[in-house]
């Protein structure tokens, strides 16, 4: 757990200097004193990553991942099921359980005290199914995985707002540069080349290190998936969990599709589960 907590904040600690510096870069094209780009950068990303923790954050996410109030009917197997967890983890709060419109049985946490389960959970899972989902939800709330996720998407969109903008004022000035070259100026036609050379190699210099750090990042979210499980399983979910991971799901084919999975295999999750001692 030390070793996974230690890397995903080397990871987080990337993800949030890189577009930091994509940031203070963009800044840079309209003022001269590197302090003052770094200072106002800095501000930027703070900012926005502690507008997306408050609770005008959690209503967006909310929004974005299209969670809606349970009904009448969800809500009977839902609100005693929450609150078993939360006797069960020794919860402080119990958290608000909202609903999802998906076919595929799931559940997710979202920013500090939202789970969520989808409609198609809801349909064929037996009651322990559904309170061993909401108790590995919880688990990621527990461990704060939502935050560092949360932390890591608001930098990632900063920055990549910051690139494109800082992209398409070089391509302008390249296309100017172009036409310049047109009308007989070499000088322009010259100024819009290194224009043009410098918009590629930031974009593509920015997109090998954005897929090292996309790759970290999820590689890092399976290992969180363990840890959920594991907080699930020692607070008396285990078989519910197995019984939930056992049904049928899709499941990535190849190497590509591996690297670029949120959630590992559930041959190797239950293999995990089954090896705990609780």
């Amino acid at each position: 757990m030390f070793i996974l907590k230690t890397f995903r904040l080397i990871v987080l600690f990337g993800i949030v200097v890189l577009n930091w510096a994509l940031i203070a870069l963009f800044f840079s094209v309209f003022h001269a004193d590197p302090g003052a780009v770094a200072l106002m950068a800095l501000l930027v990303e703070g900012l926005l990553v502690v507008l997306a923790l408050s609770p005008l954050g959690e209503l967006y996410w909310r929004a974005v991942n299209r969670l809606r109030r349970p009904l009448p009917a969800e809500e009977n197997i839902l609100r005693p099921a929450v609150e078993r967890v939360a006797v069960r983890c020794r919860l402080s709060r119990v958290p608000e359980v909202l609903v999802q419109h998906s076919p595929h049985p799931n559940g997710l946490a979202v920013e500090t005290n939202t789970v969520a389960v989808t409609t198609g959970l809801l349909q064929p899972a037996s009651q322990e199914e559904i309170e061993a989902v909401l108790a590995h939800e919880v688990g990621h709330l527990q461990n704060g995985d939502t935050k560092i996720r949360l932390v890591a998407y608001v930098a990632n969109a900063a920055g990549n707002v910051a690139l494109w903008v800082l992209t398409g004022i070089m391509l302008v000035l390249s296309a100017v540069g172009f036409s310049g070259g047109l009308a007989g100026s070499r000088e322009m036609a010259g100024f819009g080349g290194i224009m043009l050379l410098m918009a590629w190699t930031i974009k593509a210099s920015i997109w090998v290190l954005n897929k090292i750090l996309e790759l970290s990042h999820l590689a890092v979210g399976r290992w969180e998936e363990y840890a959920a499980d594991e907080f699930a399983a020692r607070h008396g979910y285990r078989d519910g969990l197995i019984a939930h991971l056992s049904r049928p799901s899709p499941r990535p084919e190849g190497l590509v599709a591996a690297l670029h999975a949120t959630h590992p295999p559930s041959e190797a999750r239950i293999g995990r589960l089954l090896k705990l001692r609780v």
